[in-house]
Protein backbone atom coordinates (compact mmCIF):
# COMPACT_ATOMS: atom_id res chain seq x y z
CA UNK A 1 0.00 0.00 0.00
CA UNK A 2 1.48 3.15 -1.14
CA UNK A 3 1.84 6.13 1.47
CA UNK A 4 2.61 9.51 1.12
CA UNK A 5 5.28 11.62 2.69
CA UNK A 6 4.13 14.63 1.91
CA UNK A 7 1.70 16.72 -0.02
CA UNK A 8 1.18 15.97 -3.44
CA UNK A 9 1.39 18.64 -6.37
CA UNK A 10 -1.85 16.16 -8.27
CA UNK A 11 -5.07 14.70 -7.60
CA UNK A 12 -6.23 11.95 -9.65
CA UNK A 13 -9.81 11.17 -9.37
CA UNK A 14 -12.53 9.24 -11.21
CA UNK A 15 -15.26 10.21 -12.38
CA UNK A 16 -18.32 8.16 -11.89
CA UNK A 17 -19.94 7.36 -8.59
CA UNK A 18 -17.37 9.15 -6.92
CA UNK A 19 -18.04 12.81 -8.77
CA UNK A 20 -21.35 11.45 -9.96
CA UNK A 21 -24.70 9.63 -8.05
CA UNK A 22 -25.26 7.25 -10.76
CA UNK A 23 -23.22 4.59 -13.19
CA UNK A 24 -22.97 7.41 -16.48
CA UNK A 25 -23.36 4.92 -18.90
CA UNK A 26 -26.40 3.30 -17.68
CA UNK A 27 -27.84 7.02 -17.05
CA UNK A 28 -27.34 7.38 -20.69
CA UNK A 29 -28.68 4.20 -21.90
CA UNK A 30 -32.05 5.39 -19.68
CA UNK A 31 -31.76 8.80 -21.06
CA UNK A 32 -32.08 7.33 -24.56
CA UNK A 33 -35.17 5.54 -23.94
CA UNK A 34 -33.30 1.95 -23.26
CA UNK A 35 -33.08 -0.37 -20.08
CA UNK A 36 -30.36 0.39 -18.03
CA UNK A 37 -30.86 -2.82 -16.13
CA UNK A 38 -30.90 -4.75 -19.66
CA UNK A 39 -27.45 -2.64 -20.72
CA UNK A 40 -26.11 -4.04 -16.37
CA UNK A 41 -27.11 -7.61 -17.43
CA UNK A 42 -25.45 -7.22 -21.34
CA UNK A 43 -22.31 -5.84 -20.06
CA UNK A 44 -22.29 -8.38 -16.97
CA UNK A 45 -22.47 -11.66 -19.78
CA UNK A 46 -19.92 -10.10 -21.92
CA UNK A 47 -17.21 -9.64 -18.51
CA UNK A 48 -17.94 -12.92 -17.18
CA UNK A 49 -17.00 -14.04 -21.52
CA UNK A 50 -20.74 -15.20 -22.07
CA UNK A 51 -20.94 -13.04 -24.92
CA UNK A 52 -18.37 -11.65 -27.22
CA UNK A 53 -17.55 -7.95 -27.59
CA UNK A 54 -19.24 -7.63 -31.14
CA UNK A 55 -22.14 -9.32 -29.54
CA UNK A 56 -21.89 -7.24 -26.64
CA UNK A 57 -21.77 -3.73 -28.67
CA UNK A 58 -24.57 -5.14 -30.96
CA UNK A 59 -27.22 -5.82 -28.01
CA UNK A 60 -26.17 -2.77 -26.66
CA UNK A 61 -27.06 -0.52 -29.81
CA UNK A 62 -30.32 -2.29 -30.10
CA UNK A 63 -30.57 -0.31 -26.62
CA UNK A 64 -29.17 2.84 -27.63
CA UNK A 65 -30.84 3.01 -30.70
CA UNK A 66 -34.61 1.81 -29.46
CA UNK A 67 -36.20 5.44 -30.00
CA UNK A 68 -33.99 5.83 -33.22
CA UNK A 69 -30.34 6.85 -34.20
CA UNK A 70 -28.59 8.38 -31.94
CA UNK A 71 -26.44 11.70 -32.38
CA UNK A 72 -23.57 13.58 -30.91
CA UNK A 73 -25.32 16.33 -30.20
CA UNK A 74 -28.70 14.53 -28.40
CA UNK A 75 -24.99 12.43 -25.90
CA UNK A 76 -23.68 15.92 -25.13
CA UNK A 77 -26.86 17.39 -23.89
CA UNK A 78 -27.00 13.86 -22.11
CA UNK A 79 -23.69 14.46 -20.59
CA UNK A 80 -24.55 18.21 -19.72
CA UNK A 81 -27.74 16.96 -17.62
CA UNK A 82 -25.68 14.60 -15.51
CA UNK A 83 -26.10 15.43 -11.83
CA UNK A 84 -22.73 15.61 -10.02
CA UNK A 85 -22.19 15.83 -6.58
CA UNK A 86 -22.89 19.17 -5.09
CA UNK A 87 -20.16 18.63 -2.66
CA UNK A 88 -17.71 17.81 -5.24
CA UNK A 89 -17.84 21.95 -6.88
CA UNK A 90 -16.92 23.13 -3.46
CA UNK A 91 -14.16 20.75 -2.79
CA UNK A 92 -12.78 21.04 -6.33
CA UNK A 93 -12.81 25.09 -5.41
CA UNK A 94 -10.61 24.09 -2.01
CA UNK A 95 -8.50 22.13 -3.89
CA UNK A 96 -7.27 24.58 -6.36
CA UNK A 97 -6.83 27.43 -4.45
CA UNK A 98 -4.25 25.24 -1.87
CA UNK A 99 -2.78 24.65 -5.93
CA UNK A 100 -3.42 20.97 -6.53
CA UNK A 101 -2.99 20.34 -10.10
CA UNK A 102 -6.44 18.30 -10.74
CA UNK A 103 -7.06 15.42 -13.11
CA UNK A 104 -9.92 12.82 -14.20
CA UNK A 105 -9.26 9.19 -15.35
CA UNK A 106 -11.92 7.84 -15.88
CA UNK A 107 -13.45 4.53 -17.00
CA UNK A 108 -16.84 6.20 -18.48
CA UNK A 109 -16.50 7.72 -22.03
CA UNK A 110 -14.47 10.36 -23.60
CA UNK A 111 -17.41 12.72 -24.52
CA UNK A 112 -18.77 12.77 -20.65
CA UNK A 113 -15.68 12.91 -18.98
CA UNK A 114 -14.38 16.02 -21.68
CA UNK A 115 -17.63 17.71 -20.49
CA UNK A 116 -16.87 16.78 -16.48
CA UNK A 117 -13.74 18.56 -16.95
CA UNK A 118 -15.23 21.30 -18.75
CA UNK A 119 -17.66 22.04 -15.87
CA UNK A 120 -15.14 21.58 -13.36
CA UNK A 121 -12.64 23.73 -14.99
CA UNK A 122 -9.88 20.87 -15.25
CA UNK A 123 -7.70 20.54 -18.15
CA UNK A 124 -6.68 17.07 -17.68
CA UNK A 125 -8.44 14.28 -18.63
CA UNK A 126 -8.38 10.70 -19.91
CA UNK A 127 -10.78 8.67 -20.45
CA UNK A 128 -11.35 4.44 -21.45
CA UNK A 129 -13.78 4.83 -24.27
CA UNK A 130 -13.90 6.52 -27.21
CA UNK A 131 -17.32 7.15 -29.05
CA UNK A 132 -17.23 6.88 -32.85
CA UNK A 133 -19.46 8.90 -35.20
CA UNK A 134 -20.16 8.70 -38.67
CA UNK A 135 -20.11 11.91 -41.04
CA UNK A 136 -23.85 12.74 -40.26
CA UNK A 137 -22.49 13.05 -36.76
CA UNK A 138 -24.61 9.60 -35.58
CA UNK A 139 -23.19 7.41 -33.37
CA UNK A 140 -22.34 4.08 -34.62
CA UNK A 141 -19.44 2.04 -32.88
CA UNK A 142 -17.74 2.44 -29.72
CA UNK A 143 -13.92 1.40 -28.66
CA UNK A 144 -13.47 0.41 -25.10
CA UNK A 145 -11.41 -2.14 -23.16
CA UNK A 146 -12.56 -4.51 -20.73
CA UNK A 147 -9.65 -4.50 -18.86
CA UNK A 148 -10.19 -0.91 -17.18
CA UNK A 149 -7.76 -1.13 -14.76
CA UNK A 150 -5.01 -1.68 -16.69
CA UNK A 151 -5.98 1.30 -18.65
CA UNK A 152 -6.09 3.17 -15.66
CA UNK A 153 -2.75 1.96 -14.74
CA UNK A 154 -1.39 3.09 -18.38
CA UNK A 155 -3.09 6.59 -19.07
CA UNK A 156 -1.57 7.37 -15.06
CA UNK A 157 2.01 6.40 -16.20
CA UNK A 158 1.85 8.40 -18.91
CA UNK A 159 0.33 11.20 -16.91
CA UNK A 160 3.38 10.61 -14.41
CA UNK A 161 6.16 10.43 -17.11
CA UNK A 162 5.22 13.07 -19.82
CA UNK A 163 5.00 16.00 -16.46
CA UNK A 164 8.37 14.18 -14.80
CA UNK A 165 6.69 13.58 -11.72
CA UNK A 166 7.54 10.81 -9.27
CA UNK A 167 4.51 8.51 -7.55
CA UNK A 168 4.86 10.55 -4.25
CA UNK A 169 3.92 13.37 -6.08
CA UNK A 170 0.76 11.96 -7.09
CA UNK A 171 -2.45 10.93 -4.91
CA UNK A 172 -5.64 8.86 -6.49
CA UNK A 173 -9.35 8.91 -5.18
CA UNK A 174 -11.60 6.61 -6.55
CA UNK A 175 -14.31 4.15 -5.62
CA UNK A 176 -14.11 1.09 -7.48
CA UNK A 177 -11.93 -2.06 -8.57
CA UNK A 178 -10.80 -0.04 -11.61
CA UNK A 179 -8.87 1.80 -9.58
CA UNK A 180 -6.84 -0.85 -8.00
CA UNK A 181 -3.90 -0.64 -10.00
CA UNK A 182 -3.51 2.90 -9.65
CA UNK A 183 -3.83 2.44 -6.07
CA UNK A 184 -0.77 0.12 -6.45
CA UNK A 185 1.12 2.94 -8.29
CA UNK A 186 0.03 5.76 -5.71
CA UNK A 187 -1.40 6.27 -2.49
CA UNK A 188 -4.74 5.95 -2.70
CA UNK A 189 -8.05 7.73 -1.02
CA UNK A 190 -11.06 5.33 -0.94
CA UNK A 191 -14.42 7.26 -1.00
CA UNK A 192 -17.48 5.35 -0.21
CA UNK A 193 -16.55 1.99 -1.94
CA UNK A 194 -17.99 -1.50 -1.79
CA UNK A 195 -14.75 -2.72 -3.03
CA UNK A 196 -13.19 -4.79 -0.43
CA UNK A 197 -9.76 -4.77 -2.22
CA UNK A 198 -9.28 -1.12 -3.11
CA UNK A 199 -9.94 -0.73 0.82
CA UNK A 200 -6.87 -3.11 1.48
CA UNK A 201 -4.73 -0.75 -1.19
CA UNK A 202 -6.20 2.66 0.15
CA UNK A 203 -4.10 4.90 1.90
CA UNK A 204 -7.29 6.46 3.17
CA UNK A 205 -10.82 5.71 3.23
CA UNK A 206 -13.52 8.50 3.47
CA UNK A 207 -17.22 9.29 2.56
CA UNK A 208 -17.75 12.29 1.53
CA UNK A 209 -15.57 14.51 -1.03
CA UNK A 210 -15.18 17.43 1.37
CA UNK A 211 -12.68 15.38 3.88
CA UNK A 212 -10.38 15.18 1.22
CA UNK A 213 -9.25 18.42 1.88
CA UNK A 214 -8.90 17.81 5.70
CA UNK A 215 -6.65 14.26 4.96
CA UNK A 216 -4.61 16.28 2.56
CA UNK A 217 -3.87 18.76 5.33
CA UNK A 218 -2.61 16.65 7.46
CA UNK A 219 0.46 15.62 5.24
CA UNK A 220 3.75 17.69 6.08
CA UNK A 221 4.72 20.28 3.04
CA UNK A 222 6.97 18.65 0.53
CA UNK A 223 10.93 19.92 1.68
Amino acid sequence: MPTPTHKPTGLVFDVDKTLTEKTTWLELTEKLGGDPSRHAEIFSDFLNYEVSYDEMKKDLFKLWNSKGKVHRDQIKEICRDVHLKGEAFATFNALSERGYDLCLISGSFDIFVEIVAERFGIKCWKANSTLIFDDQGYWVDVDYDRNEAHVKEVQLDQLINDNHLSTQDIIAIGDSDNDVEIFKMVPGIAIHTDSDLLKQLAWKEIDYLPRIVQVLESLPNRE
